[in-house]
């Protein structure tokens, strides 16, 4: 089996949970088939048993097509947001089936693709109100998380090299507005805790009105999957994701398996789904919400069991399997 993956261009010009989920995708079922490769432009489409498409849209149509023309077959892990009211979806559905409309690119992807992967039910309710859709064609499988990674033992390393001496709230994403760093800071600024993100500063100026409060440090040279990176979820106080709009945050993932306590934005596709109630949830337009869940949870002393939610869920070797299956089905 030969499979190759088609993400759209620039993808890998900035981190994000997208460009992790190729990289792992790609990495997990390695070994268990004939080839797998990312496409670049030097690749021939037709020298592959199969197409899998991330996040379709304009810039990865024309690899789809190639696909659909050599009669190759093809799944697509749709990685949509939710709509922010039933009048945006409906605004959405009609737009996508206008000729000259990106959207409508998107829609002829989805709609003939062999097989799609959703992250939740929700994701999957969300593409049979959008799409021309068979239930039995949309496959619901959630990122995977290297466990073996993140279940190393507690170390200082993240508080001996960034001279960390302080408790700290930590938060891992992109530095840009919709990870709504800003309203974190604001909501801890009376709370008597340092805050910690780690993350490309991609908004250089939305980063500088961070950096405004004296509690605040930004770190970016931290790569994913790290000694640091597990170092510094395993010495925080407590993980917090305050972002607009996420569909399967894997940093929310990440720290559950490390046993944080975690508040995690309510506008996801999946988290709760998988986590229910084993994590707090918040509204990311109140500043006020935030520092309410914050305080209560630090004041906490028992904790969840989250870690063995993340192992039932999303090890690796469940999810490679679930893949895997997909794939010789087709």
């Amino acid at each position: 089996m030969k499979i190759l993956i088609n993400p759209y261009p620039h993808i890998f010009q900035n981190k994000g949970g997208i460009q992790k989920r190729v990289l792992e995708h790609k990495r997990l079922i390695g070994d268990s088939v004939e080839k797998i490769e990312i496409f670049n432009p030097i690749i021939k489409v037709r020298d592959f048993d199969i197409v899998t498409t991330f996040k379709p849209q304009y810039g990865n149509y024309d690899v789809f097509l190639e696909a659909k023309k050599n009669k190759l077959k093809t799944v697509t892990h749709v990685i949509q947001e939710l709509p922010d009211s039933y009048l945006n979806l409906l605004v959405k559905k009609f737009s996508s089936k206008l000729p000259f409309f990106i959207s409508n690119l998107q829609r002829q992807i989805i709609e003939n693709s062999d097989a799609l992967i959703a992250l939740s039910d929700l994701e999957k309710k969300n593409l049979l109100k959008r799409f021309s859709l068979v239930q039995n064609k949309i496959h619901i499988v959630p990122n995977a998380i290297n466990s073996t990674v993140f279940l190393k033992p507690k170390s200082n390393l993240f508080l001996e090299k960034y001279d960390i001496k302080s408790p700290y709230v930590l938060s891992v994403g992109r530095i840009e507005p919709n990870k709504n760093q800003l309203s974190i800071a604001r909501a801890l600024k009376n709370l008597g805790i340092d805050l910690i993100l780690i993350g490309e500063r991609v908004d250089k100026e939305y980063a500088k009105k961070i950096e405004e409060f004296c509690f605040v440090k930004i770190i970016e040279d931290i790569n994913y999957g790290s000694d640091e990176l597990i170092s510094a979820y395993k010495n925080s106080s407590l993980f917090i994701l305050a972002s607009f709009k996420e569909i399967s945050p894997n940093t929310v993932i990440e720290a559950a398996l490390c046993e944080v306590p975690v508040v995690c934005t309510k506008n996801t596709v999946s988290i709760h789904q998988y986590f229910s109630n084993s994590i707090e949830y918040i509204d990311p337009t109140s500043v006020l919400d935030i520092t309410i869940k914050v305080s209560n949870i630090l004041k906490r002393k028992n904790k969840l069991n989250t870690k063995e939610i993340v192992l039932n869920y999303f090890s690796e070797e469940k999810i490679a399997e679930q893949h895997l299956k997909i794939y010789n089905q087709l």
